[in-house]
């Protein structure tokens, strides 16, 4: 190939360029990640405290890497303490079902308050929790379903009795096979529904007065 050295040359110049360029752009991106990570773990770690986590701390590790990877040049891991004195380590070693659901709700929650989502899904945030912590997590999926639509997944009737719309989703069988299906409640239904979260299927008077009782508080 003719002036192939004077090519390659041209080409070389222009990848190391754009390499540098590259770099720049990475370096400026972990600062950005730096900056925003502080007030990031701040806030869910405040969250962590109002869903019944009173040593909840969570931590945002961000290391620079010596090359540039898919996540540019950061290395960058969740940590999570849910005890008194015990350090913040991979969210995936030490937290439990329950712990796991409200870390996730507190991110989520700080994600959407930041706009970049319009719609938030929960399949069982609610996993591993009951009693007071429930009513914390449903009171805070409440406050988030004001800043953007929501759609939660849950067995809990705090959480239930909640929103604004209740769904109940369903299976049918015919001689082939199954079917999913889904039908919007309306409020006689929900009281029961909710009635029979609360008594385990069994609609009786007091768990109907139960699920009325959750429905007027909120």
């Amino acid at each position: 190939i003719d002036n192939s050295e004077d090519l390659l040359m041209q080409k070389t110049k222009l990848f190391d360029s754009k390499f540098a360029m590259l770099q720049t752009l990475a370096g400026s991106i972990h600062k950005q990640r730096l900056a925003a990570a502080q007030p990031f773990q701040q806030s869910v770690s405040a969250l962590l405290k109002q869903l019944g986590m009173p040593f909840g701390s969570f931590k945002i590790d961000c290391t620079p890497t010596a090359s540039i990877t898919d996540s540019g040049m950061s290395r960058v891991r969740f940590l999570f303490s849910a005890n008194k004195g015990i350090a913040e380590a991979e969210i995936d070693k030490v937290a439990s079902g329950g712990e796991l659901s409200r870390l996730m709700l507190a991110i989520k929650w700080m994600i959407a308050g930041a706009g970049f989502v319009s719609t938030v899904i929960f399949d069982e945030i609610d996993t591993g929790v009951s009693g007071e912590v429930a009513a914390r997590v449903a009171r805070l999926l409440r406050q988030m379903s004001e800043k953007v639509q929501l759609i939660s997944i849950t067995h809990l009737p705090q959480i239930a009795s909640k929103a604004d719309a209740h769904f109940f989703v369903f299976k049918e069988e015919s001689k082939e096979r199954s079917f999913t299906n889904i039908r919007l409640l309306d409020q006689n239904e929900r009281y029961e529904e909710v009635a029979k979260m609360i008594s385990n299927d069994a609609v009786s008077d007091v768990a109907l007065q139960a699920a009325k009782s959750l429905f007027e508080v909120n």
